[in-house]
C-alpha cells in the first residue's frame, strides 16, 4: 500500500511539473545575413529587449545563444535567457513591444521589432486578481432579483388562468373524457 501511494504521490508531482503554466514566450526567426543568404548551421547570438509602449528604455533585456538549423531557424524562448538588466515583472503586456537584435561573430545582421501577439496575453492576465469585481457582481444580483421577480409574475399568471390545457382541447375530446367520466 505504501509502495502504491508513493507513486501516486510521485506520478502527480511530475504531472503538475510537466503541466505548468511558466513565463515564456516561444520565439521563432530565419536568420539571413546582409545578402540575405540564409545562415545555416552557426550559432548566433541574440539580444531581446523588451520595452512598454512607446518608451525608449527597455524594462527587460536578456541574451541567448541559438544554434541554427539548415533552414537558417532559430528557437528560443523569451525570459528563459541570460538575464542582463531590468525586470520580467515590470512588463505591461497589455502595450508590450519586443525587439531582437541577431549578431554572428560580432558582426550584426539585423534588429527586428515587433508588438507582443495574442498568446503571451495570458501573462497580462495574471493582473486579473487586482481587478475590482463588485460592480459585476452587484450587476449580476440586479439582474437575478429582475429574473425571479419576472417568474413570479409569470406564475401568478399561469394560477389566474387555470389549467391552460383545457381551453385547448378540441370540442370532441372534451366530449369523450366526459362521456369517460360517467
Amino acid at each position: 500500500m505504501k509502495k502504491f501511494l508513493l507513486i501516486i504521490a510521485t506520478v502527480l508531482c511530475c504531472a503538475t511539473t510537466i503541466f505548468a503554466q511558466n513565463d515564456k514566450i516561444s520565439y521563432q526567426a530565419v536568420v539571413r545575413d546582409s545578402e540575405n543568404r540564409l545562415v545555416a548551421n552557426k550559432t548566433v547570438d541574440v539580444l531581446v529587449n523588451v520595452y512598454n509602449g512607446s518608451e525608449n528604455t527597455a524594462v527587460y533585456t536578456e541574451t541567448h545563444q541559438a544554434n541554427t538549423n539548415f533552414n537558417g531557424m532559430i528557437s528560443l524562448q523569451i525570459g528563459g535567457g541570460t538575464y542582463v538588466s531590468g525586470n520580467w515583472s515590470d512588463i505591461h503586456w497589455k502595450t508590450a513591444r519586443v525587439t531582437t537584435k541577431v549578431t554572428i561573430d560580432n558582426e550584426a545582421l539585423g534588429t527586428l521589432e515587433m508588438p507582443v501577439s495574442a498568446v503571451p496575453y495570458a501573462l497580462y492576465a495574471d493582473s486579473a486578481a487586482n481587478v475590482n469585481t463588485e460592480p459585476i457582481a452587484q450587476q449580476i444580483r440586479d439582474t437575478a432579483k429582475v429574473l425571479r421577480q419576472e417568474i413570479a409574475v409569470t406564475n401568478a399568471n399561469l394560477e389566474t388562468l387555470g389549467n391552460p390545457g383545457e381551453h385547448l382541447q378540441h370540442p370532441c375530446v372534451r366530449h369523450r373524457d366526459e362521456l369517460r367520466r360517467h
